[in-house]
C-alpha cells in the first residue's frame, strides 16, 4: 500500500471509533442503589448490593464492626457513587479510597471499600457473563490447595470477637471442634485432617497467656502450654513457609488484592489469601486464588464452610481431598439465600439515586 493510502487507512481507523464511544456510553450501566444487609445473629457480618439501571446486581462483604461500615457506605461512600458507572472498578476504587485523614486508613474506610469493591467485580462478571477468575486473568490451575484454620463452629459468629473469649469451647457438639482439637489433642486433629486430604493447618495457641498478661510477657509454664500442640503435631506430622497473606474483605477488595500479590510475586513470595470472616469473602478470594500464578495455598475453616455459611448463600465451592475446586457462573457464582430476606433479626438500609 502505497504512503498516502496507508495514512488515509489510519486517519480512518482513528476517526471510526467516535461513534461506537458515544454508543458505549448512552448504553452504560449506571449505579442507582446501594443496599447493605446484616442480622443480629451474625451480628459482624455485612453484605453490600450494588444496584443498576440494568438489572444486574453486584453482591460484596466485609466483615467486623457491620454497623459502622454500614454508615460508612451509606453517609460518605454512596454520594461518591451513585449515578456512577460500575464497570470503572479501578476508579471508583481511587473515588473510595481517596478520602481526606483516610488515605492510610485499614479500619472502616477500607472494609467499607472492600465490601463494595467486591460487589463490583462481581456485577463486572455478571455483565460479561463470566466468573470473576475469568475477569481477573483467568485460571491459573485447575485446582488449588487449602488449609484448614482450627476453628470451632461457634467461633467470630457473633458480635464477640475477643481472643480467647469467642471461643465457644464446649459450647458445640460437631465433628468439626477444631479450635477445642488443637488445644486438647493437636496430634490426633492433625492426622485427622491428612486423612481428609488437607496437608496444613493454622493453629494459635498463644492467645490465652496474651489475653491474661495483656500481651506484656509470657511465664515459662505459659510457653510450654502454649507449644505442647505444636510439639503434638510435629511428633505426628509437617512442616512451614513464610507466605504474604492478604484477607479481601479488609485490605480493598479485589482490585487491591491483585496489587498485594503482583507485589509479592516481584520479591518471589507465595500468596496465600486469608479468611476466616463470611462465605462471600471466602468465595472471593477463591476467585483470587486461581487468578494470581504464586498462589500457594488457600485457607478454609471447615466448621464454617461445613456448618454456618450454609445457612447464608446458595452454594458452597467443592472442596476434595484438601483442594478447593473453580466456581461456576457469571460473577462470583453465589447469592444469598431467600431465607435471609426474611429472617426477622435482618437490617436493611439503602441509598437510592
Amino acid at each position: 500500500m502505497a504512503g498516502a493510502q496507508v495514512e488515509a487507512e489510519a486517519l480512518r481507523l482513528l476517526r471510526r471509533p467516535a461513534g461506537n464511544r458515544a454508543c458505549r456510553e448512552e448504553e452504560s450501566v449506571k449505579i442507582t442503589s446501594i443496599e447493605t444487609l446484616r442480622t443480629d445473629e451474625f451480628a459482624n457480618v455485612l453484605w453490600v448490593r450494588v444496584h443498576t439501571d440494568s438489572g444486574p446486581i453486584g453482591l460484596g462483604e466485609t466483615f467486623y464492626g457491620a454497623g459502622a461500615v454500614e454508615a460508612q457506605i451509606h453517609d460518605t461512600f454512596a454520594g461518591r457513587l451513585l449515578g456512577r458507572d460500575p464497570l470503572r472498578i479501578e476508579a471508583l476504587h481511587r473515588e473510595m479510597l481517596n478520602l481526606p485523614m483516610a488515605q492510610s486508613s485499614t479500619g472502616v474506610e477500607y472494609r467499607a471499600a472492600s465490601a463494595i469493591d467486591i460487589a463490583l467485580w462481581d456485577l463486572f462478571g455478571k455483565v460479561c457473563g463470566q466468573p470473576v477468575h475469568q475477569m481477573l486473568g483467568g485460571l491459573c490451575r485447575d485446582r488449588q490447595r487449602i488449609y484448614n484454620t482450627c476453628a470451632g463452629t461457634k467461633y467470630v459468629r457473633s458480635s464477640n470477637i475477643r481472643p480467647v473469649s469467642n471461643w465457644s469451647l464446649g459450647d458445640a457438639d460437631s465433628p468439626y471442634e477444631d479450635l477445642d482439637g488443637f488445644m486438647n489433642r493437636a496430634d490426633a486433629l492433625a492426622e485427622n485432617l491428612l486423612e481428609s486430604g488437607i496437608t496444613a493447618m493454622k493453629i494459635w495457641p498463644f492467645d490465652p497467656p496474651a489475653q491474661e498478661n495483656q500481651g506484656l510477657f509470657i511465664s515459662a509454664a505459659q510457653m510450654k502450654k502454649a507449644v505442647e500442640p505444636f510439639e503434638k503435631i510435629r511428633k505426628a506430622v509437617r512442616d512451614a513457609m513464610h507466605v504474604v497473606m492478604a484477607d479481601l474483605c479488609w485490605t480493598g477488595g479485589l482490585t487491591e488484592g491483585r496489587k498485594i500479590a503482583a507485589m509479592a510475586e516481584t520479591y518471589h513470595r507465595p500468596f496465600a489469601p486469608h479468611d476466616c470472616i463470611g462465605p462471600i469473602g471466602f468465595i472471593a478470594a477463591i476467585h483470587m486464588s486461581f487468578s494470581q500464578p504464586n498462589t500457594l495455598i488457600q485457607e478454609s475453616v471447615r466448621a464454617f464452610y461445613k456448618g454456618w455459611y450454609n445457612e447464608l448463600v446458595t452454594t458452597m465451592p467443592v472442596i476434595k481431598d484438601g483442594y478447593v475446586y473453580p466456581m461456576e457462573g457469571p460473577g462470583l457464582g453465589v447469592d444469598l439465600l431467600p431465607a435471609v430476606f426474611d429472617r426477622s433479626d435482618l437490617v436493611v438500609r439503602r441509598s437510592n439515586v
